[in-house]
């Protein structure tokens, strides 16, 4: 069986064949828990025994969400919603503050979970997933307990929250934070007066690609499908405070797999194997620096080592150019008035 460290829990509960994905959680499962709790001193006034096996600390949070409703505080209704978990995988549950889940983490899991997470596996026969950048969540469905794996980078632009294990170390926070022991691609060196609002950035990017929004190829946030998103973000490293912005796809059949991905802080873009480099990043600052120019008839080059292929966008060099031409003095415009 898995050592689950920590993951991020889904609680569900079953009434009628319904499955009701509403609250979740930060969780250590199984011997993760009990190596947990054989750390912690029982008399500790935060450590709240729910039964033998479930045992939940308020004063930790390891999920959030800008949009995320209460916290549970009830222990029987905890009770109600951990013990088919504890049950399932035969072993004690360590759970932090239980929230209410964001409307999108909901409408996932209630769809279909097997869409959204990857390598799933019964609790019981799960293993850890040797991605760094890749978090474990647990749920919950038909009497059985099942792991899946997702990009930590991703948890914010398809599930609209973020995970922080319990006692986990953590780089420092700033724009370009990662797990300790990743490494982003071609980091991107940012300073303060990089810095942006989404609708700061949103707005720039509105005003520059809106000769081209009828393409098909350029998408803005909240309004990227999901099937795009998904697949840009799996094949892009992403740090885990960023944010997409908008999705720019190359690709002929739309998957997205080739894509500029316009983000709160920077660029990040990915190339077929047959372009190089396959992939890479520049903040806006670098980007506002840059020379814009054609490096090909199907590639477009903005700064050193900076090229991406644009052949299954449906849009000439030219015309992206121009539109990345654009955002450059939109932007410009932005940072004189910082």
């Amino acid at each position: 069986m898995i050592n689950l460290s920590t993951c991020l829990t889904i609680l569900s509960v079953a009434e009628q064949g319904i499955k009701l994905f509403d609250w979740f959680s930060g969780a250590r499962l199984g011997e993760g828990a009990d190596q947990a709790l054989a750390a912690r001193r029982r008399d500790d006034p935060n450590l709240i025994k729910v039964s033998d096996r479930i045992f939940i600390d308020n004063s930790i949070q390891e999920v959030r969400s800008e949009n995320s409703g209460s916290r549970l505080s009830d222990v029987r209704q905890i009770r109600d919603l951990v013990e088919p978990v504890a049950d399932a995988i035969g072993g004690s549950v360590l759970t932090s503050q239980i929230l209410e889940t964001p409307p999108r983490l909901k409408a996932a899991f209630d769809a279909d979970p097997w869409l959204v997470l990857d390598n799933i596996r019964p609790f019981v026969r799960a293993t850890a997933d040797p991605r760094p950048d890749w978090v474990p969540i647990a749920f919950f469905e038909n009497g059985v307990e099942y792991v899946g794996w997702q990009k930590r980078g991703a948890l914010p632009q398809l599930f609209d929250c973020e995970f922080d294990a319990l006692g986990a170390e953590s780089a420092p926070l700033g724009p370009w934070a990662r797990e300790v022991g990743t490494t982003p691609s071609n980091p991107v060196p940012l300073t303060p007066s990089a810095i942006w609002t989404p609708a700061k950035v949103k707005n720039c990017l509105e005003h520059a690609f809106w000769p081209v929004t009828s393409s098909g190829a350029i998408y803005f946030a909240p309004d990227i499908p999901e099937m795009k998103l998904r697949n840009a973000l799996s094949l892009n490293p992403m740090p885990r405070n960023e944010r997409v912005i908008a999705l720019f796809d190359s690709t002929v059949f739309g998957s997205a797999k080739r894509a500029m991905l316009f983000c709160l802080f920077g660029i990040h873009f990915r190339n077929d194997t047959g372009t190089q480099p396959i992939q890479g990043s520049i903040s806006y600052l670098d980007f506002c620096a840059s020379e814009i120019k054609a490096f090909n008839t199907y590639h477009v080059e903005f700064g050193p080592c900076h090229i991406f292929d644009i052949a299954g966008s449906g849009l000439s060099v030219d015309q992206v150019i121009v539109v990345l031409t654009s955002l450059q003095a939109e932007l410009r415009e932005a940072l004189a008035k910082e």
